[in-house]
């Protein structure tokens, strides 16, 4: 049987509140970006003013429920590594970037800004009616918005207008960055990726983030192993 080297979980209410937070959290607050994603699959913020590309800036609770389900439906993941070894090996020949993240799997983010690329996709889809497209090296999906989205006064995308439940929205799908929390050996999701009512291991976007992070684990880990064999 395979070893299980992490978990692929939600951060608890310890993790952002009180004496046992995250070093991370402490460092970073306990507040978090949103993606335009998450906004349309219907996570439910609280935006205050925010100059960061006009996103808002998630002051709800964040955190999971007794039962595992996010409160608001607002989906901020976390990797828990099973052992200090394993996490060790996992970061060996790592760089984290300034802000102390690094990107592990991909994942639909924001929209995409060019109309005329918005054009080029939404020609490309009444040819192909595919909703998941490639090029030029970038991957987009077509989503539509949650019916009720609109029934909240405060929602903006990230380009600064309120989300209507009749359109569909092109998003990029870009590299997931991740806090590197040292001391509990995990690494914390940055923003806000999706929202979503289902228990975490029944979502498809939930499968969709652990199959690559699985992946992309299991490959770090074995290649510092081999590293230190030789």
């Amino acid at each position: 049987m395979e070893e299980k080297i992490f978990e692929l979980t939600l951060l608890s209410e310890k993790d952002l509140i009180g004496e046992e937070r995250l070093d991370t959290v402490f460092t970073h607050g306990i507040d978090c970006g949103v993606t335009d994603c998450a906004i349309l699959t219907g996570a439910r913020p609280t935006f205050t003013y925010s100059n960061n590309y006009g996103r808002g800036i998630n002051r709800c609770s964040n955190y999971a429920t007794s039962d595992g389900v996010i409160n608001n439906q607002n989906i901020r993941l976390k990797i828990k590594f099973n052992s200090e070894k394993e996490f060790n090996e996992f970061m060996k020949d790592r760089e984290m970037d300034i802000d102390g993240t690094i990107c592990l799997a991909y994942f639909p983010q924001y929209l995409v800004e060019s109309f005329l690329l918005v054009e080029t996709l939404e020609n490309y889809y009444e040819q192909t009616h595919e909703t998941h497209i490639h090029i030029a090296g970038v991957d987009y999906i077509r989503i539509k918005p949650e019916e009720n989205i609109t029934t909240a006064r405060n929602y903006y995308l990230s380009n600064g207008m309120k989300p209507k439940s009749t359109s569909f929205y092109w998003i990029i799908v870009s590299p997931i960055k991740w806090y590197v929390d040292k001391e509990s050996q995990s690494l914390i999701c940055s923003v806000v990726l999706y929202g979503d009512n289902l228990q975490r291991e029944d979502s498809p976007y939930y499968q969709l983030i652990y199959n690559q992070v699985y992946k992309e684990i299991q490959r770090g880990v074995s290649r510092s192993r081999i590293t230190q064999k030789e």
